[in-house]
């Protein structure tokens, strides 16, 4: 039963790390092509942008580019360009009516601007990690050299790392942004909930595999595994025992020639019954 139950835990995170790298790819591919599956993950969505530009009456924010959504269809898109920048001072720079432009995304341009671009490299990079990190795990199922052990643990950690810090830095951006829209009773914005969903939960996958790693060996201990200790409760080791010098040679005394019956007495009762023959 603790054979199995030690097999079952090696394989749980990898299953975590699969359906991290899964959602990871659907999030990172986001706007990467106006049809399909993907056209329907985006990070924001702002009803009315056509009173500044009239190419874009409600506008979608993706990784990829900024297109017009319109009949359940992606049109009139800017880009591609890896890691759009989410910037409407800059995103509708061609606009006819740049004065209806929120006054916070002229002012802090830099904000939304770097925070959407840091943001998705940082989830680029979380996912070269969560990569390295479930097949480090499928070769530790299979091996188990300590350098493997080392890699594995330091993999997920910096996807964690750069998981959450991307996560964090467009979840900044985009809900900012949305706030921002909706202070101005032109616009109306929401942010793409499959894409927030996504991203996060990969993290959350991420997360709930690094408490597997840290108790992985006390969990085996604990069923006599590999890990368990090796000192026996059942054996009594002697207080006043000294091991002999070094380059000295420990030499018993020969057990003295007793019936059977008495070798098989404890220590204090030979000790009794020699001093009885002695006697």
């Amino acid at each position: 039963m603790g054979q199995l139950f030690r097999k079952i835990i090696q394989w749980i995170p990898l299953l975590f790390f699969a359906g991290s790298v899964l959602l990871q790819f659907f999030v990172i591919l986001s706007g990467a092509r106006t049809t399909g599956v993907l056209r329907n993950f985006y990070w924001l969505e702002v009803e009315g942008t056509g009173t500044i530009d009239t190419d874009f009456g409600t506008t979608r924010w993706t990784n990829y580019r900024m297109c017009n959504w319109e009949n359940d269809e992606l049109t009139n898109c800017k880009g591609p360009q890896p890691a759009y920048p989410f910037s409407p001072d800059n995103n509708f720079s061609d606009g006819e009516n740049r004065t209806f432009i929120p006054s916070d995304f002229i002012n802090n341009r830099d904000t939304y601007y770097y925070l959407s671009r840091v943001g998705w490299s940082m989830l680029l990079v979380g996912l070269v990690f969560t990569v390295f990190s479930f097949f480090s795990t499928l070769l530790r199922i299979f091996h188990k050299w300590k350098l493997v052990s080392g890699l594995n643990w330091l993999n997920s950690v910096f996807a964690v790392f750069f998981v959450a810090l991307g996560a964090s830095l467009m979840t900044a951006a985009y809900v900012k942004g949305r706030n921002t829209f909706n202070d101005s009773s032109d616009f109306y914005a929401k942010l793409g909930v499959k894409m927030f969903a996504f991203v996060w939960t990969s993290l959350a996958l991420l997360l709930l595999s690094l408490p597997i790693f840290c108790f992985k060996k006390p969990i085996s201990s604990f069923h006599g595994g590999p890990g368990s200790a090796s000192h026996d409760d059942s054996v009594e080791y002697k207080d006043d025992y000294i091991p002999p010098a070094t380059g000295d040679t420990y030499n018993p005394e020969p057990a003295a020639d007793y019936p059977p019956t008495q070798k098989r007495k404890l220590n204090f009762f030979k000790i009794n019954r020699r001093t009885t023959v002695e006697d």
